[in-house]
């Protein structure tokens, strides 16, 4: 297997799609296989229908008397219990095994190394009133009626009141800077209460990686996620001697692409962050027993946190449009997840735990723990609109705090991901409901 030949045969091609999938695909047997259709719009994966691949030897491309595309590729699949059965989504499964992944250098941290978070000033002195009577709906900045339409297919059924309705969009109206619809809209913390961050690494030699051929069926779509993200500034041009690989994986939902860095050699050489999230069961247990919730989503989390110039060289890896390289914080670098979640929390620490707690990207918001029944059964709303249930009118209050608050840090919400005011949420993969004691796991 030659990755760095010229002209590599079907083989090799069909190996190094396999790498950025699964390293461990170069020790299995292609008498077990499978063929990549490709075409303009999708790719997918089929397993072969033979009678027996028991004889065929380790290093023989497997034959099938069907005819195939020029854009189909052979490549090694794991079970041969489930051939004849076609798999929709080639990106399922994990790209790299746990028992795979590099472990970084455990070293004393130099000072220079040392990550600083310092907000100035009062994040909520120019925080947005909300109206208990909200005005009727107009197209604010970046909420629009398309925008609009979508946070309603978001919040379905009867659950929120015709007012509570018109609340939430009001909320949106006057806190539409703090949500991005795009890519043109996405945020990043200030540097000047953020400074950008420098990787601790260690002394080493340069790396040069080979990158694996993009598949032909998404290769349009892989050259406009790269023009997109260089029209954000998250990558930039590179003259730098490393090279790193990167390839692509479906997005939860089967239907967009990410772009996924692959930085082994980085990670080998850099100080660890021993820095870990909190369970994920704690997390979930809180947000339990509560009246109403909600759900909110970094827009491209790690895009907020810019990378110090001095660093980026390290992250430089070769696209159709030449050499380029991450401003941000790199999807895949072994201590960008315990630095974005503790800068999450430093901006949301005055709301943590009583309105929210932060899990990396994913910020939940906690409503009341009580519906304030009356004791004639009936709801105690609020006193200026009947219309507005008290605990709805209370959330809402932490919602706009922590939504000012990334605001003001020049963070972003995704508009697409939220979900604002709902009576049921799934916090850290549990369902949270209010008459459960505790968080059902989906």
């Amino acid at each position: 297997m030659d990755f760095d030949s010229s002209s590599p045969s079907s083989q090799d091609i069909s190996y190094s799609y396999l790498s950025a999938w699964d390293l461990s695909v170069t020790e299995n047997n292609l008498a077990t296989s499978a063929y990549i259709s490709c075409d303009s719009d999708s790719y997918s994966v089929r397993l072969p229908s033979v009678t027996s691949v028991t004889s065929l030897a380790t290093d023989t491309v497997p034959t099938h008397s069907a005819s195939h595309s020029p854009l189909t590729l052979l490549v090694p699949v794991p079970d041969i219990d489930t051939r004849g059965l076609e798999i929709d989504t080639f990106a399922a499964r994990k790209y790299k095994p746990v028992t795979r992944k590099i472990q970084p250098v455990l070293a004393n941290l130099p000072d220079k190394f040392r990550i600083v978070r310092n907000i100035i000033g009062d994040p909520l002195a120019d925080m947005p009133t909300l109206s208990p009577n909200p005005p009727p709906f107009s197209p604010t900045g970046r909420y629009t009626a398309d925008n609009r339409e979508i946070i309603d297919k978001v919040h379905p059924g009867d659950f929120l009141w015709p007012q509570e309705r018109e609340l939430m969009h009001h909320f949106m109206c006057v806190q539409n800077q703090g949500f991005a619809w795009d890519d043109s809209q996405r945020g990043r913390f200030r540097e000047d209460f953020f400074p950008p961050v420098v990787m601790p690494v260690v002394e080493h030699k340069p790396w040069v990686l080979r990158n694996m051929p993009i598949p032909p069926g998404i290769y349009e779509d892989v050259c406009k996620i790269i023009k997109t993200k260089i029209a954000a500034g998250v990558y930039e041009r590179s003259n730098s001697s490393y090279r790193s690989r990167w390839f692509t994986v479906l997005k939860k939902g089967g239907i967009s692409l990410r772009i996924v860095h692959s930085l082994e050699p980085l990670n080998a050489v850099t100080i660890q962050h021993s820095g870990v999230p909190p369970h994920t069961e704690q997390i979930a247990e809180q947000f339990a027993g509560r009246a109403c919730g909600g759900i909110l989503d970094l827009y491209v989390g790690y895009d907020e946190r810019a990378l110090d110039e001095i660093s980026r060289d390290y992250t430089t890896f070769q696209t159709p449009f030449g050499a380029m390289r991450l401003v941000t914080l790199p999807m895949g670098w072994t201590n960008s997840v315990p630095i974005f979640h503790d800068d999450v929390t430093y901006i949301l620490q005055a709301e943590i735990p009583h309105t929210t707690i932060p899990y990396i990207d994913d910020v939940p918001i906690r409503g009341p723990a009580t519906h304030y029944i009356l004791a004639d059964g009936s709801y105690e709303t609020h006193p200026d609109n009947s219309g507005i249930r008290r605990f709805v009118w209370e959330y809402f209050q932490g919602l706009n705090r922590v939504v000012q608050r990334m605001k003001y840090c020049h963070g972003t919400f995704s508009g697409y991901k939220a979900t604002l005011c709902a009576e049921e949420i799934t916090v850290v993969g549990h369902r949270c409901t209010f008459h459960g004691e505790s968080c059902q796991q989906v």
